[in-house]
């Protein structure tokens, strides 16, 4: 009839967005401002912004160079695979001229995959009560080879949105190949939220150099990790969101929020990272074995996000020399029930020593 009656999944939803009215950098720039304040709020002052496209870093160019800024935020700029590779002019002219005192685009986001839940994630073997349905990848493996080694080449940070274990494996194979064909260099490459992963790929994270950014908000057991769990079944359903696992590989873990998502809070993070329950407490731990400490979730969220954003020269660590980048909490972290970890107060945050 013409009228809506259904969900537009994953990249369908492109379908709407492609049609919505361009916000003006006035109102960008307010939406900076508040979600700025919500972060400091947290204790936060640096943020990897996962998807900037070019609307929104004209808005962050705008506002850092007014002076209005309380984040030092990376920018990942999005990638449109449905473009040629005409918008890479565009991406570099971006980041040679935009980088300022708290902002710079210097990554790239990819996405090459949807949810499992919805089976649109990239499996290795067919989802559960199927032949041969694995789902599919946003590009081929060869074309993603040759735009990680193109984007690599020219020293961003590659930054791979990765769901499912085939598209962890293709993108660990596409920087192998970048690698071997561009040769040594500071590279500082990151997959995201890793829902699923193959054991036999664990050890490349830390071969190839590549950092694991997990998603905590992910890592207790709700109606979206039952739906997960009952596409890939029980085998594989005990692999998700493995990030005990990734950290005894040896690789180098940071921590996301996803947000807009149930909490942009690193305490309400941790607080799952390490007891992997419902943030209510009304459920036992999912997958326990893959519970973390509390010391490894406080580097991943400070000293290993500087280091991916290559600021750790700058901030991430309480050292002389480096900004005053701190937050004061109420109470010893260390002191604290796991379980009431999020309910702990941020008294003050300080970005370069001025409270924010």
């Amino acid at each position: 009839t013409g009228e809506p009656s259904g969900v537009l999944r994953n990249r369908a939803a492109s379908l709407v967005y492609r049609h919505l009215p361009i916000p003006d950098s006035d109102d960008l720039r307010e939406a900076l401002r508040l979600a700025s304040e919500m972060a400091n709020g947290y204790g936060i002052t640096s943020v990897n912004a996962a998807q900037v496209r070019p609307q929104l870093h004209n808005a962050y160019v705008l506002a850092d160079r007014a002076g209005e800024m309380t984040l030092r935020v990376q920018a990942s700029q999005a990638w449109d695979l449905e473009q040629d590779g005409a918008q890479f002019t565009a991406i570099r002219k971006r980041r040679d001229t935009g980088s300022g005192r708290l902002y710079r685009a210097d990554a790239v986001k990819l996405f090459l995959d949807g949810d499992i839940s919805r089976r649109a994630a990239a499996l290795v073997e067919p989802y559960a009560g199927t032949v041969d349905d694995r789902g599919r990848m946003s590009i081929d493996a060869a074309t993603l080879t040759n735009l990680v080694t193109e984007i690599d080449a020219a020293g961003f940070q590659v930054h791979i949105h990765v769901v499912g274990d085939r598209v962890v494996r293709s993108a660990l194979d596409a920087f192998e190949e970048a690698i071997a064909v561009n040769g040594p260099m500071d590279r500082r490459h990151q997959l995201a939220h890793i829902v699923l992963i193959d054991p036999v790929d664990l050890p490349r994270f830390a071969e190839l150099g590549i950092s694991a950014d997990f998603q905590p908000i992910w890592a207790y057991l709700n109606d979206e990790r039952r739906s997960e769990i009952e596409a890939v079944g029980p085998e594989r359903g005990n692999r998700l969101v493995a990030m005990r696992s990734m950290i005894d590989s040896g690789a180098r873990v940071v921590i996301g929020s996803d947000w807009i998502s149930e909490s942009m809070s690193p305490l309400y993070g941790m607080q799952i990272a390490i007891t992997r329950r419902p943030p209510d407490g009304s459920g036992p731990a999912w997958l326990p074995e893959q519970r973390v400490t509390l010391a490894e979730m406080i580097e991943a969220y400070t000293a290993n996000g500087a280091w991916l954003a290559r600021q750790e020269t700058e901030t991430g660590s309480i050292e002389v020399g480096k900004a005053a980048d701190l937050v004061v909490l109420e109470r010893n972290l260390f002191d604290v029930e796991p379980m009431t970890l999020k309910d702990v107060r941020v008294l003050l945050t300080l970005l370069e020593g001025e409270a924010v």
